[in-house]
C-alpha cells in the first residue's frame, strides 16, 4: 500500500475476518444423560485459565417427548442421536479409552471463535 493512501475497512471486511484463539484445558467430566427432557453428551471442560466450558449437545429424548406435536420428526431426533454417538466414538478413540468415565482428567484443547466455542478436542499429542 502507497503512502498517504488509507485502506477502507467495509463491515463485510471486518465480518470475513473470524478471530480465533484456541485454549488448553481438561475434561472435569463427561457423561451421557437426560436433563429436562434433553439426551445426551453433557461435558464440563475448564481451561487452564480457570474458565469453565458446559457443552452440551443433546436431543429431545425419545421415551420423553413425542415427536407428533413437534416442529422436528422421529427421523430429525435419529440423526441428532446419531451425530452424538459418532463423537462419543471420536473422543473416546482419540484419548483411547473404552469408556466415558476414563475421559475425566484428559487435556482438551478449545477454539473459541467470536466468543463463542468453535470445537474442542482431545489433545492426542500429549496422551
Amino acid at each position: 500500500m502507497q503512502e498517504g493512501k488509507t485502506m477502507q475497512i467495509t463491515e463485510e471486511t471486518y465480518l470475513a475476518k473470524e478471530i480465533e484463539t484456541k485454549a488448553l484445558g481438561k475434561i472435569v467430566s463427561i457423561d451421557i444423560k437426560i436433563e429436562e427432557g434433553r439426551i445426551g453428551l453433557f461435558s464440563h471442560l475448564t481451561s487452564v485459565d480457570g474458565d469453565t466450558v458446559f457443552i452440551n449437545p443433546s436431543c429431545w429424548d425419545p421415551q420423553t417427548v413425542n415427536s407428533d406435536k413437534a416442529k422436528w420428526s422421529g427421523e430429525d431426533r435419529d440423526k441428532d442421536l446419531s451425530i452424538i454417538m459418532r463423537r462419543i466414538s471420536e473422543l473416546l478413540d482419540a484419548a483411547k479409552v473404552s469408556s466415558l468415565s476414563e475421559l475425566n482428567g484428559k487435556p482438551v484443547e478449545i477454539t473459541i471463535s467470536e466468543n463463542m466455542i468453535k470445537s474442542w478436542r482431545i489433545l492426542t499429542e500429549v496422551i
